[in-house]
């Protein structure tokens, strides 16, 4: 680590991409406007810091995208809202979120667990620890069956 205290990955703080995934995860329990899904992503400490910006250009590239869609709600009090809502695609997208943070998940633990056993001491040359090799130049195939249900 260097005197900021940083390593390889950026830190304590929300992951790339997993305010997206985040977002989608709100929707797909109903819909949504902005104020809510960002007090949503407050409450689960997915940002850092509240940042309204990033996330309405987020949900306008969802709806560009057709993953959510979004209607003018005047109910209640105060000014009209824009109510958002999940799509199918954005379902779909979803669902893929979570394979993908799925296969991202076992190949942390690995490394973390390879951490373990090298502090430990159980692990001796760089090989011992290395993935192993696959015939043929084979990739090793990633379990679609442990990833999170949504």
């Amino acid at each position: 680590m260097d005197e900021r205290g940083s390593c390889c990955v950026s830190g304590i703080g929300p992951m790339r991409g997993l305010i997206k995934a985040w977002l989608l995860l709100a929707l797909s329990s109903g819909p949504a406007h902005g104020y809510q899904l960002l007090e949503y992503l407050k409450l689960g400490d997915v940002m850092g810091h509240a940042d309204p910006g990033l996330l309405y250009r987020t949900l306008r590239q969802f709806e560009h995208e057709g993953d959510v869609t979004s209607t003018w709600s005047t109910e209640g009090i105060g000014p009209a809202r824009r109510v958002y809502e999940i799509t199918d695609k954005g379902r779909a997208h979803l669902a893929d979120c979570a394979l993908h943070v799925g296969i991202a998940r076992e190949r942390l633990g690995r490394f973390l667990e390879a951490c373990a056993r090298r502090k430990a001491g159980r692990v001796v040359g760089i090989e011992a620890d290395a993935p192993s090799p696959q015939p043929d130049g084979a990739r090793v195939s990633e379990s679609h069956d442990s990833g999170p249900q949504v």
